[in-house]
């Protein structure tokens, strides 16, 4: 994850997380995955269809790249406006 103030953490099979906005959103983890959250880095083990639906909450805004990323997948970002 990528921005100020985003924060993870794991309680009781749930994955909460604080991305910017006034609430935290809860996410149930299911049975059969493995995740692990430290601040800004979240682990997934054994679906990449979970790592999915994490990243469409946040995903990587086009101009600052702010979001949740995946760690090898290389983001483009556009320029802004010239003056």
């Amino acid at each position: 994850m990528k921005g100020v103030g985003f924060k993870a953490f794991v309680n009781e099979n749930k994955l909460y997380l604080q991305l910017g906005y006034s609430h935290y959103i809860i996410v149930q983890i299911p049975k059969y995955l493995s995740v692990k959250a430290k601040k800004q880095k979240i682990i997934v083990i054994g679906s990449s269809r979970f790592s999915n639906l994490i990243q469409k909450i946040k995903y990587p805004d086009p101009y600052k790249a702010v979001g949740i990323q995946f760690k090898l997948k290389a983001y483009k970002t556009k320029t802004g406006k010239k003056r």
